[in-house]
């Protein structure tokens, strides 16, 4: 119980009971697990600064197209879509990078919606010469993404709860078609 806001290691809470003369307010902060059904959500989300590619001079002016070959587990009770989306002058949506969105699948789930398994989903996608140019001349690029919840095996789906430790591991091979260099790159996250 405080009558005033305090600062703690640069967060400020505010007073939890605090007099005046007409009321008094109370503020409390309370953390609960959520739980959730989700059917389609989906976002539109802006990249940061891509300049790399855009540059004259830059990376950019060697690429040519590049292959990837993508290996991704999930420990998340949900499946999720992603999309590199390219934007014109007026923020509207006029191009993607991916023919078809990469799919990630939801982990399985028990009909309690709680995690059993992580599930692993592979897939290549190329970026061809085309779309690699098309990407360096948007003026904006998005990360288009959507996310459904897992579906239990007796076919409902039920209400699951994130957990603090779900993650998605990512493996990448990257194979960069230059003008005149071939470059095979491999990532681990």
């Amino acid at each position: 119980v405080m009558d005033v806001d305090t600062v703690v290691n640069g967060v400020t809470y505010p007073s939890f009971v605090y007099p005046t003369t007409s009321y008094i307010d109370m503020t409390t902060r309370i953390s609960v697990p959520l739980k959730a059904k989700i059917q389609n959500l989906t976002t539109v989300q802006n990249i940061g600064d891509m300049k790399f590619l855009q540059e004259d001079g830059g990376v950019g002016d060697y690429l040519e197209s590049a292959e990837l070959e993508i290996e991704l587990t999930n420990s998340f009770p949900a499946a999720v879509e992603f999309n590199l989306v390219l934007k014109d002058a007026n923020k509207q949506v006029y191009d993607t990078i991916f023919a078809e969105p990469i799919k990630i699948a939801a982990a399985s789930v028990d009909n309690q919606g709680k995690v059993t398994t992580p599930t692993t989903t592979k897939f290549r996608r190329t970026i061809t010469k085309e779309k690699y140019e098309a990407l360096r001349q948007a003026p904006s690029i998005a990360a288009a993404l959507g996310l459904m919840t897992a579906t239990a095996p007796d076919g409902h789906q039920p209400y699951i709860k994130f957990e603090k430790d779900s993650h998605i591991n990512l493996k990448l091979k990257v194979k960069a078609n230059t003008h005149n260099i071939h470059c095979d790159v491999r990532y681990k996250f």
